[in-house]
């Protein structure tokens, strides 16, 4: 088998891919990247392949958070494929960084997000279609894409109405029916207004009926319900205006933070700390009572950090003079555009600082800042102290 068409092939597709033999691996593109395919994270891949190969034919596809395709396959004799990742979307660091503490980027989770943040998005239909040609290059066969649709219709009408039928007529014998919908209504209208009384008032009454039981096991029940709670009341939270951003790392927190917990007793409490928690949020946002313009700047600010943002660039979004927004901002949030700015990115500084493997140079450049020592002085005038003192406190 000549290895260099597959250098072809990742030259057309832009998919990242191993081939390994027997433990060794034999070409790894992009090139540049060479801690991506670490010996451990190949061994995990090629264990999955073995377990799924002992009940199945063909190459193991796997869709993973936070959205993007990898595939497991065997070329020929011992030669194992390593395709992907292929992503889905273009991705912050701050979406990947929770997925990159999975087991599976012990080792490679700092190339890994380099890697994935700089990729090309590519739809389902080019992964899979790279991947046929990948094995097509090996064996001369050509994947059927009917064998691998997840979205299968008639599979789901076959397998879920029958199911469906019986579970609800057990649950009339039974008189065990869900939680009353108005009961969730009025307790994320609660956290979706930021009523942090009503809320509690209403978790202190008895409602009749039972909670969704989502699966047989009384750990895995308990831990999906803890993530329905976290998602159901994180979208109530954006409903009442909390940034999508800090809604969306409140829960990856959370979530994180339950799969590390053994005690029922201690899920059930944090649980209640999440609704709480939201709820408060989004009572601190009504009391700010900003107008339109300045919570147009903030958002802004905040979804582009990554870039150098000028009083200037503000004034252009929101219609307005530099001179007359910057008066505006300060009389309303009782701080000066710049140190907002500086505020927002010295946040996500912390963030990289803590849980990325980052160079000073890299952060200060990814959050647009021209030149290290300004990202320090900031980061010292904010903190009392340098980033580098600061990363070594966390560690």
């Amino acid at each position: 088998m000549d290895l260099q068409v597959y250098r072809h092939l990742y030259g057309v597709s832009g998919i990242p891919l191993c081939i390994v033999e027997n433990g060794t691996v034999l070409l790894a593109l992009p090139e540049q990247e060479t801690d991506v395919f670490t010996p451990r994270f190949l061994d995990l891949c090629c264990t999955d392949y073995e377990v799924y190969a002992q009940s199945h034919t063909g190459p193991l596809l796997m869709m993973l958070n936070p959205g993007y395709y990898l595939a497991v396959a065997r070329l020929d004799g011992a030669r194992i494929l390593v395709l992907g990742p292929g992503v889905l979307a273009q991705f912050a660091w701050s979406e990947l960084l929770p997925w990159m503490k999975a087991p599976l980027f012990a080792d490679n989770h700092s190339a890994m997000g380099r890697l994935l943040m700089s990729q090309t998005p590519t739809t389902a239909t080019q992964f899979f279609y790279t991947l046929s040609m990948a094995l097509y290059l090996a064996t001369g066969e050509l994947l059927d894409p009917d064998t691998f649709s997840p979205f299968d219709a008639e599979f789901l009408h076959y397998r879920v109405q029958p199911s469906l039928t019986q579970y609800m007529f057990d649950a009339r014998e039974s008189e065990g029916f869900h939680t009353p919908y108005s009961w969730e209504i009025q307790m994320t209208r609660a956290v979706e207004t930021g009523n942090l009384e009503q809320l509690k008032r209403l978790r202190l009454h008895r409602v009749s009926g039972r909670l969704g039981v989502l699966s047989l096991n009384r750990d895995r029940q308990m831990r999906y319900m803890f993530v329905t709670v976290v998602a159901v009341f994180g979208r109530a939270a954006l409903r009442g205006g909390l940034h999508y951003e800090k809604a969306y790392s409140m829960a990856d927190i959370y979530c994180q933070r339950m799969d590390a917990m053994t005690n029922p007793a201690d899920i059930e409490q944090l649980q209640s700390q999440v609704i709480e928690d939201y709820c408060r949020e989004v009572a601190a946002l009504k009391k700010e009572q900003y107008s339109p313009t300045v919570r147009l700047c903030c958002t802004y600010i905040q979804q582009h950090t990554h870039e150098k943002i000028t009083l200037e660039m503000l004034a252009d979004q929101c219609g307005m003079s530099g001179r007359r927004l910057s008066e505006k901002f300060k009389k309303e949030t009782g701080s000066p555009v710049v140190d907002y700015i500086h505020r927002v990115k010295m946040e996500e500084a912390e963030l990289l600082l803590r849980d990325s493997d980052y160079t000073l140079g890299e952060i200060s450049s990814y959050l647009g800042y021209a030149n290290q020592s300004h990202f320090i002085a900031v980061f010292r005038r904010l903190y009392g102290m340098t980033p580098m003192q600061y990363r070594n406190r966390c560690r």
